[in-house]
């Protein structure tokens, strides 16, 4: 009997935390593209699919991938890459949001829009592996890892980014035109106006690429041409800004500004709100997958099944897709 009630609950704990998961839209996706859930199941994405808090997306070489934010921001998520998302912006009504998207960064490059500024703490945070993370509002940038050195390149086309070490109580901020080397992923340097960056081929569109590999020893090479004068400067300590921010993650708080020039050239119109009536049958369909799923396993009293690789049930596509 205790074991029932036990299975009974944990079922509904389950299902509850599916039917209120933050969600991110993809928006383009050319294969190969792949899903990593927490529990290390993977599911081959699709247009039709959607990404949860928790979840890595893992772009293949030769792939590409476009995700959507509640909050209209963009990221485009390029060859050889992996994205980690940590947690997602929420809009609670129209027009009003709650919290704030924080990802890693954990190989390769990626695009960001975020089309709406707002005036208190960055809407989306990108880290990397190590403690640095950039604090976006109202930008377009880039961001890419050199597999060799662990060097973390960003480069901003317009907005600001402030780059923050909380550990080490560090940040600076990068203006439009400039970028910035954090060198090993771990030690922030002056931000400068780079020819590497200027050769990037920015767009965040579903063609063509940033051509960062290609890049990559230029700009290393650039960097050690300047780096005396790049690694000297002033500790500016971020630890007061960054716990105000995190006090306030919860508030709720409007856009101070749009970006239309951002959202205007883009080939989808419709905003992620539209999209919430197919979420509904959506996110029912994948609670009712996962809950057979996992009735069958305590039916049977085992974890590994016919047609699992390994320990790991290797999910086709299509099966987080809205109805």
């Amino acid at each position: 009997m205790k074991c029932i009630i036990f299975v009974f609950l944990h079922l509904i704990l389950l299902n509850m935390s599916v039917i209120f998961a933050q969600d991110a839209f993809f928006r383009h996706v050319r294969p190969p593209v792949v899903i990593l859930s927490p529990d290390g199941q993977e599911e081959v994405a699709s247009k039709e699919s959607v990404t949860a808090v928790g979840e890595s997306i893992q772009v293949k070489e030769g792939g590409l991938a476009i995700i959507e934010l509640e909050d209209r921001s963009i990221v485009k998520i390029e060859a050889g890459s992996e994205l980690l998302i940590e947690d997602l912006i929420k809009e609670e009504n129209e027009d009003t949001y709650v919290g704030a998207s924080s990802m890693v960064l954990k190989m390769g490059s990626i695009f960001v829009e975020v089309a709406q500024k707002f005036s208190d703490a960055p809407s989306l945070n990108i880290k990397n592996t190590k403690s640095v993370a950039l604090g976006v509002r109202g930008t377009e940038l880039f961001a890419g890892i050199d597999d060799d050195n662990g060097d973390f390149y960003t480069s901003v086309k317009s907005g600001e980014v402030e780059v923050y070490d909380v550990a080490m109580d560090d940040s600076d901020s990068i203006k439009a035109g400039e970028s910035m080397v954090v060198e090993q992923g771990k030690k922030i340097t002056r931000p400068a106006n780079f020819e590497w960056a200027k050769r990037l081929r920015w767009n965040s569109g579903e063609d063509g690429g940033s051509d960062f590999r290609n890049l990559r020893r230029q700009a290393r090479q650039e960097f050690l041409g300047q780096a005396n004068t790049l690694r000297n400067r002033q500790r500016r300590p971020v630890a007061a800004r960054f716990n105000q921010w995190q006090a306030r993650r919860t508030e709720r708080r409007r856009p101070q500004e749009r970006l239309n020039h951002l959202l205007e050239r883009r080939q989808w119109k419709e905003r992620p709100s539209e999209l919430k009536q197919n979420r509904r049958g959506m996110m029912e369909g994948r609670r009712q997958q996962r809950q057979e799923r996992r009735k069958d396993r305590i039916g049977n009293g085992q974890q590994h099944r016919p047609g699992v690789q390994g320990n790991r049930p290797l999910r086709g596509q299509g099966q987080r897709k809205r109805r």
